[in-house]
């Protein structure tokens, strides 16, 4: 086991993520709406940013004929679990940020399960 594949604090172990600009993910985070809830969110990774446990992921799709973007920590205590789906919406990448999705047409930025 290298140190660099876990992060310790508050007695707690969590795994690193590193996943690439492009990337389709799952989300799954606890949302409290008068009662604890678990939702999911599946969107294209857009934008990553800070280092370490301050690493806040930028996640985009369309539900409704609307653009969703959804901005989280993914070492936050929301966060049940985030995995990579088999999706391969673009073939290679060589951005750092995917903002120019949000010009595109709607359908080039759409994931469907």
């Amino acid at each position: 086991m290298r140190i660099n594949d876990y992060i310790i604090g508050n007695n707690q172990t969590k795994k690193l993520y590193d996943f690439k600009i492009g990337s389709a993910l799952l989300i799954r985070y606890e949302f409290s709406g008068g009662h604890w809830k678990s939702r999911k969110f599946i969107g294209i990774l857009i934008a990553k940013s800070g280092t370490g446990s301050s690493t806040r992921y930028t996640l985009r799709n369309i539900i409704g004929q609307t653009a969703v973007e959804f901005s989280f920590y993914i070492y936050s205590p929301a966060v049940i679990s985030l995995e990579k789906l088999p999706i391969l919406k673009f073939k290679s990448v060589r951005r750092a940020k995917f903002f120019f999705l949000r010009k595109k047409p709607l359908n080039q930025s759409f994931v469907k399960v």
